[in-house]
């Protein structure tokens, strides 16, 4: 009995280090550096590009007002990313060595839902304060939802694109399948240089319509400003029973005075 319970103190001991020597801590950096190729159960540290952390790892342990710093090129989303901290997101980077913020030749990271119906939505952030920011970043093919932001915080995008999410036509009334945001009377939301581009309902359903701003959804801001930002083939297309139901199916914004320039 008492070498039976010596073995289980080791096997104690052992589990305890193998979390020790995961190198991170939740909310404990400043900067993280992403592999998106890699999965969360991959050990790593994430403090330069030759020891990188999965985004789920990376959306962990940064601190809130943190930054996460991500190599460029398409990724399978490993399952629906997560956050309740206010966060700054990079693409782009080539990750070539130490913590360089040398871009890459193509520098976008495409975060891809494969049409996967476990990636309902491929980023949900949602914080009540400070600001989210994500810049250099492709959301493509989620199930319903690119990018939903949520609970107050200030909203800023540069430079990213959201393409054809909108594949579950059986999900009824999913509004915002490109962006969701929702925000408060005193937060604010800018977009600038990016594309939302065939976010498609494919409306074959009896009621499969009822979807609002399937390219932008945006909901009490004390400021939505659009800049050089394209908004092409968002909405309902078919001829279910419920697309007559959509209020507005590329663009829906209310509660929010706009400032849109080109």
């Amino acid at each position: 009995m008492n070498t039976w319970r010596k073995v289980g103190c080791c096997l104690v001991a052992a589990v305890a280090a193998l979390g020790t020597f995961a190198g991170w801590e939740p909310d404990s950096m400043d900067a993280v550096y992403v592999d998106p190729a890699l999965t969360s159960d991959i050990i790593g540290v994430g403090n330069h590009w030759g020891d990188c952390l999965s985004l789920a790892n990376a959306l962990q342990a940064v601190k809130p007002g943190g930054t996460i710093y991500v190599k460029a090129g398409e990724h399978v989303c490993e399952g629906a990313y997560a956050t309740t901290k206010p966060v700054t997101i990079k693409g782009g980077y080539k990750g070539a060595s130490g913590t360089s913020e040398e871009l890459a030749d193509d520098p976008m990271t495409v975060l891809h839902g494969k049409d996967n119906s476990a990636v309902t939505t491929i980023l949900s952030v949602t914080a009540a304060s400070g600001t989210f920011h994500a810049e250099r970043l492709t959301f493509r093919n989620a199930y319903q939802r690119g990018l939903s932001v949520t609970g107050g915080v200030n909203v800023e995008l540069a430079n990213c694109a959201f393409i054809q999410n909108a594949w579950a036509n059986t999900s009824q009334g999913v509004t915002g399948r490109a962006l969701y945001l929702t925000g408060s009377a005193t937060s604010t939301a800018t977009i600038s240089d990016c594309l939302m581009a065939t976010n498609v309902v494919r409306a074959n359903k009896a009621n499969s319509g009822c979807e609002d701003g399937c390219g932008l959804y945006a909901k009490t801001f004390q400021r939505l400003t659009l800049t050089d930002t394209t908004f092409l083939r968002n909405g309902i297309d078919g001829t279910g029973a419920g697309r007559d139901k959509t209020a507005a199916g590329g663009i829906y914004i209310s509660g929010a005075p706009v400032t849109a320039t080109r």
